[in-house]
């Protein structure tokens, strides 16, 4: 039975260790560090095995990266937090930035309204447009409020879209869902025009376009934009940490919580029927699907590690990714 379990994990990870993907570490530590933190957040990229510095900014950290759809591009959120913050009184500010996979920078941009402000829960949310002119990314308006700005590579100021924190794009590029005030919006990007989908937290779409996942006191909703109705698909396993389709939109995974700081996995097939799920030492967090079958997820198993796991749809799991510092927000680089 040993022997078994370890021919599957050498197989999971001779499998996964053959994809690409980017992530954030804090590996590299600073020479003279803040007395606030210690950490230098860069990009690296994951490429059969090897773990690439893409970025070597010691005035700056980098989180959240984000590529584009034909994987060529990454943008992601940096801070002068780390370096620039050398007392207590001292100000900080955030900045998005786009790099090509040799680490050359393409654009960058000023986060409004982001001076002394921190890193969100779960971090930035930044999603590429289908065309690749740009993404949408998180902002703040003038009041502090969370807001969704459009960054285009050709421009130098962002453009406001809507208020609302967290951003679930439509695969077409056509709508976005945010909340605000608790209470789920649909925005129809190139006009503005909102549609309430009523109290809740947004996750992902359907695969056809035609309904959104949105989480409700610890329950799992389908809520059709064109509908009052409402689909209760599971309760009581929440809260929900994310969401996500795998490439061929034939089934999606979410992460949960529990209460004594474990976590689950949990897999449905695209008809909502349930295939299965496994419980996870610690936080599993941020995932991508690696391919139809795997996740690569963001995994504290302890207060003492920080890595980046591969975990396959028969609960099998093994660490990709392990440094001396926290490894985090893996994204999948697809061919």
């Amino acid at each position: 039975m040993h022997v078994l379990l370890i021919l599957v994990l050498l197989s999971l990870l001779g499998s996964a260790s053959a994809q690409r993907f980017i992530f954030s570490s804090d590996r590299i530590r600073q020479e003279v560090a803040s007395p606030l933190s210690e950490a230098q957040n860069d990009l690296y990229l994951f490429d059969a095995g090897s773990e690439i510095r893409l970025t070597s900014t010691p005035d700056l950290a980098e989180y959240d990266p984000s590529p584009s759809s034909d994987s060529q591009l990454v943008a992601y959120a940096s801070t002068d937090f780390i370096a620039g913050v050398t007392d207590y009184e001292a100000s900080w500010t955030w900045r998005y930035h786009v790099i090509d996979l040799n680490g050359r920078e393409l654009a960058s941009w000023d986060l409004p309204g982001a001076e002394n402000t921190f890193r969100p829960a779960g971090g930035f949310d930044i999603f590429w447009l289908p065309d690749r002119s740009g993404f949408l990314a998180q902002g703040y308006d003038a009041d502090g409020a969370w807001e969704i700005h459009r960054y285009f590579l050709d421009q130098t100021d962002s453009i406001p879209l809507t208020k609302g924190f967290g951003i679930v794009p439509s695969a077409d590029g056509r709508f976005v869902v945010t909340m605000r005030a608790g209470e789920s919006y649909l925005v129809e990007i190139e006009t503005g025009l909102e549609t309430s989908l009523g109290e809740g937290y947004p996750l992902g779409w359907a695969p056809d376009g035609g309904a959104v996942f949105l989480e409700r006191n610890f329950a799992l909703l389908l809520v059709p934009p064109t509908s009052p109705e409402r689909t209760k698909l599971i309760g009581d396993t929440g809260p929900y940490l994310a969401l996500a389709w795998n490439p061929t939109r034939s089934a999606y995974a979410y992460t949960t919580v529990h209460e004594d700081g474990s976590s689950a996995v949990y897999f449905h097939d695209r008809r909502n029927t349930f295939l299965g799920s496994y419980g996870v030492e610690g936080l599993a967090d941020s995932f991508d699907w690696l391919d139809d079958e795997r996740l690569v997820l963001e995994w504290l198993p302890s207060s003492e590690e920080h890595l980046i796991a591969v975990i396959d749809r028969s609960g099998n799991i093994a660490v990709l990714v392990d440094s001396a510092g926290s490894d985090q927000t893996p994204r999948m680089l697809r061919p």
